[in-house]
């Protein structure tokens, strides 16, 4: 086994779980235990959520480290989800964002994946929280991908205000980003893309984006 790969197994047996816990125990400090923990987690999260979870308490209750601690919880919600546990993500997607406010912790995507699953799960209790969370981190928008999530979700929670000026030119936009076909960074020209889309929120799109009519002035 290579140097760096004990963290990131992709199988986890009785062996692999021995080894793994061998060579945390004798990993140094609290940072890197925390790190350790949460890297090996998202190489198990889709095989073994479960197991995933496991390891991401580990990080909470016993290497709080507050640089991992938003990551973690994200990852938490992520598993919760894969788990049928819909409902106990939200709170985690809440302790991202004020974890990320709070300390330096490492910025995450919480702030596009909460209102992203907010949308697909068609929370509508949740939209005015999803709409405050979207537009609070407009500027923190780089790949295409980040602009195709952040204006799908302004698209369908405008449509439930009731605004379908501002729903259809969100939908444009985000269709556009999902067109993309270059990142714009010239060294790496295919990150950052659309590649997956929720083909019910796809059709709601397009569908929207026939709704031609004036943008209200705060969202020209």
């Amino acid at each position: 086994m290579a140097r760096d790969d004990w963290f990131r197994r992709t199988t986890w047996s009785q062996e692999d779980e021995t080894e793994f816990f061998a060579r945390l125990k004798r990993s140094r400090g609290q940072f890197h235990k925390a790190q350790y923990l949460r890297i090996q987690a998202t190489y198990l999260d889709d095989k073994y959520p479960e197991t995933a979870l496991r390891l991401l308490d580990m990080v909470i209750e016993e290497y709080p480290e507050p640089f991992e601690l938003a990551q973690t919880y994200l990852q938490k919600a992520h598993c919760l989800i894969a788990l049928g546990r819909p409902d106990e993500a939200i709170p985690w997607f809440r302790k991202v964002l004020e974890q990320e406010e709070a300390s330096s912790s490492a910025p995450t995507q919480g702030y596009l994946d909460f209102p992203t699953f907010i949308v697909a799960n068609e929370r509508r209790d949740l939209y005015l929280e999803a709409d405050q969370i979207l537009r609070t981190h407009a500027e923190r928008l780089m790949f295409p991908v980040d602009h195709y999530r952040w204006n799908s979700a302004l698209a369908i929670i405008s449509e439930h205000d009731g605004d379908l000026g501002s729903a259809s030119a969100f939908a444009g936009r985000a269709l556009e980003a999902a067109g993309q076909e270059h990142s714009g960074f010239r060294y790496h020209p295919k990150v950052g893309l659309v590649k997956k889309q929720d083909k019910r929120i796809q059709k709601q799109l397009v569908k929207l984006t026939k709704q031609n009519k004036p943008l209200r002035p705060t969202d020209k």
